[in-house]
């Protein structure tokens, strides 16, 4: 399962049965250049199979908390996954969502595609959707909302000043870590590893995970990917 990083700053790729307990969001500075993507869990375990996140019950789409998937400038969900719970969404002008073919966001109070330009490609399932321009093959169970108003989240929390280490992580195929907080270069979970976290702030530089590779969270613990590369 191999996802590429797209040269537009901010955009995130989410490959194929992606499991996250947690809230994803992309956060991109184009004034600076950077991108930071923040994972946040409380004792909580991913692996890749099915994507799977909680959000609140609410669903205003101008609000970050509502957000299992967010991204700046775009965001693309690879075939045959699936979101159970909250909204896949982009924040600017011309900024994509790409929902590739059979894979599906499940109805529910928070589940919505949210984006100035949304791309819903043939076998795929989704709920509500919010936009300004609509490209639909797949089905849409829900109601169609537009226009959208730009930028989408009014009010966004500061972004976190990190600083990512010399040393890269390699969990090496069918082994397991217990990584410390720190922090660090690129990361890499390959096949049936399993990275796990102690507990504390973590910086990476990048985050790959391979097939059936899992991350586990002892206790509460804030992962910043500062480069925003996020392959899994």
């Amino acid at each position: 399962m191999i996802s590429r990083q797209s040269e537009k700053h901010g955009r995130l790729k989410i490959g194929t049965k992606v499991l996250a307990i947690f809230v994803i969001i992309v956060l991109a500075s184009s004034s600076f250049g950077t991108n930071i993507l923040n994972l946040q869990s409380n004792s909580h375990g991913i692996n890749n199979q099915n994507a799977y996140a909680q959000a609140a019950p609410s669903n205003d789409v101008t609000r970050i908390h509502n957000y299992v998937i967010f991204g700046f400038n775009g965001v693309t969900i690879e075939k045959n996954a699936t979101i159970n719970s909250g909204n896949v969404g982009t924040q600017n002008a011309t900024a994509q969502v790409d929902l590739q073919k059979d894979s599906t966001i499940k109805p529910g109070p928070v589940s919505a595609l949210v984006g100035d330009e949304i791309t819903i490609e043939k076998g795929t399932t989704v709920n509500d959707v919010f936009f300004n321009q609509l490209s639909n093959q797949g089905t849409i169970s829900g109601n169609q909302n537009t226009p959208l108003s730009l930028p989408v989240v009014k009010f966004l929390p500061p972004f976190p000043a990190i600083t990512v280490g010399a040393n890269a992580i390699d969990v090496s195929k069918s082994s397991s870590l217990v990584l410390q907080p720190g922090n660090f270069a690129d990361v890499t979970v390959e096949d049936y590893a399993t990275l796990e976290f102690a507990g504390g702030v973590y910086n990476f530089k990048s985050l790959t995970m391979d097939k059936n590779s899992q991350l586990v969270f002892d206790k509460n613990s804030l992962v910043q990917i500062f480069s925003g590369k996020l392959i899994l």
